[in-house]
């Protein structure tokens, strides 16, 4: 019987083989050959055959197609992993020609009648896996010659697959199951990494054996990703009943976490900078290096060989397959981005018969090119000469002459909206068109579909490709710039000369009290731009172009642009505190990282800074060094924290009572009427201005808003000063603490978590409520606590971590990662351990995820980047992965 069936198998490419097929059936066939992978019995062969037989109309005749695949689905009986084949292969089966389905419906059909034959399912797979691949390469063979390579490979682990499925069938013996496991991952991961369908294909059967609980968790991994797998397989083989003793030393044993503490220990002080910070990559925004190298461009700064290739290679190693450029270096496509890095590539040299940039010109021409970028990147265009700037919606710098006292004022927008449109007003309203020259005039013809002369500019301002638009456009931002434009048609020649002048001013102001740095990259380039323009070769040029560098980072995958000059305050005190809660941290690492505290602390005030709408700064901790001057509350609160952890080593005593006490003061001159903290400033403006968010890819940039993160740190660094504060301070401590539970009581979600707007997402924003209503007093705390961690429970992976990607930020609501992630598994560990779960299962499974989840050097894998800012763009902080798995695994022992 099995002979037959084989014999029918071996004998379909005969029928084939009397159509005449086109040469390109190899992917349709092989994707039928997997399908059978999946499927392994009668009934989807004949459905595919079915499929493939409908006449020329097929796709219009959605009754008869739409019925197949649950048909499938019911009589195979193999409904969590048919699902993963079915669709991609009616998808392809749509693109061919009528002869092609003609011949793959015979093949389909004589395989179904051979599979008839065939009564045991694992002799059936044995019978057909090893013919059908052969037929395959056969087919591949006479009508697609360079691909059977490739398939003969596959065709020689087809008894391997057919083992695979024999331990799908090993009726769940603990031995087999545990020896065999390992040897069918094996085979999985010797598949190339590119194969993806088959190794999904293969996973499939393996995962219902394993535990079908996880069946559909652990076939969605990403299947080109060993790590991942590796990992899944690890906590699922865990979960299985123990072997006989004779097979015991097969389980894998879990780390010793003393062992593991001290090596992350050991990385955590082999990478401290000589400053005593921990200093590291900043990056993953995709639309900064751009601007850098065309400000590079068009100031004359130049760029050594070796600084040149490195933003090449980074470029090029972070293009998309479909040939556009993500928001940042884990996102899809933007035309915005997209764009940009075309023209940077052409200005590094690049010719535009490269085939990276003629893959870029297919992917964001048929979307508009230029035209259809969001606001920044026309924008920024139209400086360089390559767009006209009747294009750009309209930014007057007249609004800043506005009374002071109006919702509208750009002094009631979030520091870093206002720095950035600051620059921006003024070269629109210089019309600052700073490029020219050939090279220039080539990549102007290269991002229109269209001549350029002919194109209708003020139509082009509202036009914005989907892919770029996350805050769409509302009538109110429509009749804002239709007035902003209106006014622009015959502007004030005084009124404009008068706004110059001014802004002129408060952009040299934010140079000065930044040392030339500026709060963030943008704001640092537009504001060189800008003396570029108002004094060529001047100093304030001289000493914008010294701190470009501060910029940069050359990491492995090339040179890039940091979304600030650095994060080293921050990471330093979270470093600090981890380094604290392991009770065995080398007294030279907390000495070093004691110093860059101490010196990072603002112990000035910048003169005039209320004229120039900066909120004071005395006594509080910036983001990453005192050059840069701009104070958080979130880092004065992480910083004091740190200096009360480093108490106990009598290592911080420079940072005297006094100042101590002003960071206190600055905390508390920072809440907000809510009981919430902002970040750099109290929310001086109203909530409906995110109506008029011109950014249109960013997602709240107008307000600076209260924050779960800001208040839970700020709420936690007060509480553990109270012991050293004087009466009149504990009170006013005590009442802040007080209305920042009401923040956080009235922020938590339905669902028990908060929305993280700093970190991704809900993991983040959660534990930092935990930490919050931890040293609250208020009742209602614990209620919310519980609920908190109900919500971190129910989203536990199946390998005992957590994970989320910035997807979650970007739609604000939970979406998985494929696999755990080590930070998110720290972040939701330390808030269970903080809500008094330290030996709850789901934290024990938490910390065994991360022991073996460390590698032998005492690091963690790399992964999904954990950061995000303004809802839309990830952003990377290297020394996370060095912190908070250290921290978690110390905190919760």
């Amino acid at each position: 019987m099995i002979a037959r069936a084989a014999a029918r198998v071996s004998a379909a490419p005969i029928a084939l083989a009397s159509h005449e097929l086109p040469p390109e059936l190899g992917k349709p066939l092989a994707i039928a050959a997997r399908l059978g992978e999946i499927m392994r019995c009668k009934v989807a062969y004949e459905a595919i055959a079915a499929a493939a037989a409908l006449p020329a109309d097929w796709r219009d005749r959605a009754s008869r197609l739409g019925a197949l695949p649950e048909l499938v689905l019911e009589l195979s009986g193999h409904r969590d992993y048919a699902r993963l084949g079915i669709a991609a292969c009616l998808s392809e089966l749509a693109g061919q020609t009528s002869a092609a389905r003609r011949g793959i419906a015979t093949c389909m059909a004589e395989t179904a009648r051979g599979l008839d034959e065939a009564r045991d399912a694992l002799d059936e797979a044995r019978a057909f896996a090893e013919p059908f691949m052969r037929l395959v390469v056969h087919l591949f063979a006479r009508h697609a010659g360079p691909i059977a390579a490739i398939h003969s490979k596959l065709a020689s682990r087809a008894k391997a697959f057919a083992n695979v499925l024999a331990i799908a069938n090993a009726g769940g013996d603990p031995a087999i199951l545990h020896r065999d496991a390992r040897g069918a991952l094996d085979f999985i991961l010797a598949i190339p990494a590119s194969e993806t369908a088959l190794r999904r294909s293969c996973l499939a059967p393996l995962a219902v054996a394993l535990d079908s609980r996880f069946a559909n968790r652990l076939a969605g991994l990403v299947a080109g990703n060993d790590r991942a797998l590796r990992t899944g397989f690890a906590a699922l083989c865990r979960g299985l009943p123990k072997p006989a003793p004779d097979d015991a030393e097969l389980v894998e044993a879990a780390p010793d976490r003393t062992h593991a503490i001290a090596a992350a220990c050991d990385v955590l002080a082999a990478t401290q900078s000589p400053t005593g910070s921990w200093h590291g990559d900043y990056g993953g925004p995709l639309f900064l290096l751009s601007m850098y190298i065309g400000t590079c461009h068009v100031v004359g700064v130049p760029l050594d060989d070796a600084t040149r290739a490195g933003m090449i290679a980074y470029l090029t190693n972070h293009q998309n397959p479909d040939g556009g450029w993500g928001l940042d270096v884990e996102g899809d496509s933007h035309v915005f981005t997209s764009v940009l890095n075309y023209v940077a590539l052409r200005l590094l040299g690049l010719p535009a018969s490269d085939t990276r940039l003629g893959h870029a010109r297919e992917w964001f021409l048929p979307r508009g090119g230029a035209l259809a970028s969001a606001s920044w990147g026309k924008f920024f265009l139209a400086v360089l000469g390559l767009y006209h700037y009747d294009g750009v919606a309209p930014v007057p710098p007249e609004l800043w002459l506005l009374p002071e006292a109006l919702p509208i004022h750009p002094s009631r927008l979030w520091c870093h909206a206002r720095m950035v449109y600051l620059p921006m007003s003024y070269l629109y309203g210089a019309r600052a068109v700073l490029g020219s020259g050939a090279l220039l005039d080539e990549i102007r013809g290269e991002l229109y579909d269209e001549p350029y002369d002919g194109i209708d500019w003020v139509r082009a301002r509202a036009r914005v490709a989907g892919d770029d638009l996350y805050h769409p456009h509302d009538r109110w931002l429509a009749a804002v710039h239709a007035a902003l434009g209106l006014y622009e048609r015959v502007p004030v020649a005084k009124l404009r000369e008068r706004a110059l002048a001014m802004l002129l001013d408060h952009i040299g102001f934010e140079d000065r009290a930044t040392n030339f740095i500026c709060i963030g990259p943008v704001n640092k380039l537009f504001d060189l731009l800008v003396w570029h323009h108002a004094k060529p070769g001047g100093a304030e040029v001289k000493a914008h172009i010294a701190r470009m560098p501060d910029y940069l980072w050359r990491a492995p995958d090339g040179v890039k642009m940091q979304g600030y000059n650095s994060s080293e305050l921050w990471d330093t005190a979270f470093a600090v505190q981890a380094l604290a809660a392991t009770k065995r941290a080398n007294p030279e690492t907390l000495a070093r990282a004691a110093a860059f505290i101490e010196g990072a602390q603002i112990v000035e005030q910048p003169a005039e800074g209320e004229r120039y709408y900066r909120h004071p700064s005395r006594g509080a901790w910036p983001f990453s060094t005192r050059p840069h001057g701009w104070p958080i509350t979130d880092c004065t609160a992480e910083g004091l924290k740190a200096t009360l952890a480093l108490d106990a080593h009598g290592l911080v005593d420079a940072i005297t009572p006094e100042r101590r006490a002003d960071a206190v003061a600055r905390m508390l001159s920072w809440q907000n009427p809510d009981g919430g903290w902002a970040t750099y400033e109290r929310t001086r403006g109203p909530r409906w201005l995110e109506r008029l968010n011109p950014s249109e890819v960013f997602g709240e940039i107008m307000i600076d808003r209260s924050y779960t993160e800001c208040t839970s740190a700020c709420m936690t660094a007060l509480h553990a000063y109270l012991p050293s504060a004087d009466l009149v301070m504990r009170t006013s401590m005590l009442s802040a603490i007080a209305r920042g539970t009401q923040f956080l009581l009235d922020a938590q979600r339905a669902d028990g978590s908060w929305e993280g707007a700093w970190g991704v997402c809900f993991t983040y924003g959660t534990w930092f409520a935990v930490n919050g209503l931890a040293v609250s007093d208020d009742p209602r705390a614990r209620a919310a606590i519980d609920r908190a961690c109900e919500f971190l429970i129910a989203h536990q992976q199946i390998d005992g971590g957590w994970g989320e990607t910035v997807e979650s930020c970007r739609e604000r609501r939970y979406i998985h990662a494929e696999t755990g992630q080590a930070v998110m598994t720290s972040w939701a560990v330390l808030a269970l351990v903080r809500a008094g779960r330290a030996a709850s299962p789901h934290v024990t499974r938490g910390i065994e995820f991360l022991l073996h989840r460390q590698q032998a050097d005492g690091t963690w894998p790399a992964e999904h980047i954990a950061g995000v800012f303004n809802h839309t763009c990830a952003i990377h902080y290297d020394a996370y992965l060095r912190i908070f798995p250290l921290w978690a695994l110390a905190a919760s022992g």
